[in-house]
């Protein structure tokens, strides 16, 4: 007789959770993925898909559209590779470029609601079921929401988010999730003919400077959101970290933090001030911004690094077990990583190949190894003099030129 094929819930219909929706979808494994907000989630911005493309589309269902050009937040441009470009100075006129190939196989840039759109193609999400508590009884797993339902199944991912709800009952107790010593200022501007032109040449996809200017602290991060209207106009966003003394960053002091109290005209007045001290060019975008533009609630860093998980039915994928800073470009793509290897996981259970306990233990002993390697290298490349090429020391973005001309 064959095996029964578990039914896996899903907690979080963010990339990772949708990923790997997709991934039983092909195994015909059956599923049930809920998300706690409506059909409208828009989270984030740009996400680096970098080294595991190939190994990404091989895994989908085949009724899915070509990745790169469904989730490409380049493809206005035509087929024009991702970009990326360091001044380690904070001089614009000279930089290091990361980059694509060209050929969109090793590294892609997606827009975030595009990406996110394109994992839910032939998806039954069940909006509004935020996760609240779950727990595990023999060989049956249950999951209740906020709204006073519950699901029941045999396995069950905790793929909601930083504040993980499935985590908190896998891992009673005081939680680890660390908040990291930085305030952030992050606004986002629409852009058009030569102001969009100068932004694209100092970085197509993003560009940093670290320092933001000689002898200054922090970081400064610009992006491109998506290009619109035929080439012709783009979103970007960017970010100005502030490093700050360990206090001013407790958790519980977070809602009387100057960045989350301030105006958005007083936070831009003081992104404004500080970039006048930068490169005229690589700051041109904060001056670009207005007011409302400033994004509230502010951005807080933090950063999990879990020592172990127990072995059982319940388990964790993405920010819900390692919560990250961006600012390496590793989170979106380890939760992607994580939806793989559970996908393959859950694959031998239902073909019988290993038992339960078996298959969760392997997935979150590599799962756990690789997820706190990067969360302590994002950490490192935030709070730590890193030398530049640290920040992209990532094989599958290739160093394409040492002078930005």
């Amino acid at each position: 007789m064959s095996p029964t094929k578990p039914h896996v819930l899903i907690a979080g219909a963010g990339i990772g959770g949708l990923a790997l929706a997709q991934m039983l979808r092909r195994r015909d494994i059956p599923f049930s993925i809920f998300e706690r907000g409506d059909d409208g989630h828009t989270q984030g911005w740009a996400i680096a898909v970098h080294g595991i493309v190939q190994e990404l589309v091989a895994s989908f269902p085949d009724d899915l559209p070509p990745l790169a050009e469904s989730v490409n937040n380049l493809r206005a441009l035509g087929n024009v590779p991702a970009e990326f470009v360091l001044y380690p100075a904070g001089d614009g006129a000279a930089g290091l470029r990361f980059g694509d190939d060209g050929s969109n196989t090793r590294l892609v840039r997606a827009n975030r609601a595009l990406l996110r759109k394109y994992l839910s193609t032939n998806i039954a999400i069940q909006y509004g079921k935020k996760a609240v508590a779950a727990a595990q009884e023999g060989d049956r797993v249950t999951v209740r929401f906020e709204d006073g339902t519950s699901a029941e199944g045999d396995i069950l991912v905790g793929a909601d988010g930083v504040h993980s709800a499935i985590r908190r009952s896998i891992l009673p107790g005081p939680d680890r999730l660390e908040t990291l010593p930085f305030a952030c200022i992050m606004g986002e501007v629409p852009l058009s003919g030569e102001a969009m032109r100068r932004q694209m040449a100092l970085g197509r996809s993003a560009y940093i400077l670290r320092p933001p200017y000689p002898g200054g602290k922090g970081q400064f991060f610009v992006g491109t959101n998506i290009v619109r209207d035929g080439g012709d106009c783009a979103d970007f966003y960017w970010m100005m970290l502030f490093a700050q003394e360990k206090g001013d960053t407790d958790p519980d002091d977070l809602a009387r933090h100057w960045h989350a109290t301030s105006s958005r005209a007083d936070l831009l007045e003081r992104a404004v001030a500080e970039s006048r001290l930068m490169d005229p060019a690589l700051s041109e975008v904060v001056r670009q911004t207005p007011a409302e533009g400033i994004v509230k609630p502010p951005l807080v860093l933090r950063a999990l690094h879990l020592p172990g998980l127990p072995v059982g039915r319940m388990t964790l994928l993405g920010d819900a077990t390692h919560t990250m800073p961006p600012f390496r470009g590793e989170g979106g793509v380890n939760a992607l990583v994580d939806a793989l290897r559970l996908g393959e996981a859950i694959g031998k259970i239902a073909a019988g190949d290993v038992d339960v306990a078996t298959a969760m233990e392997e997935y979150q002993a590599e799962m756990l190894e690789r997820g706190n390697r990067a969360v302590t290298m994002s950490v490192d490349a935030v709070e730590t003099d890193v030398r530049a090429q640290q920040m992209f020391d990532i094989p599958a973005m290739a160093r394409v030129a040492v002078e930005v001309s």
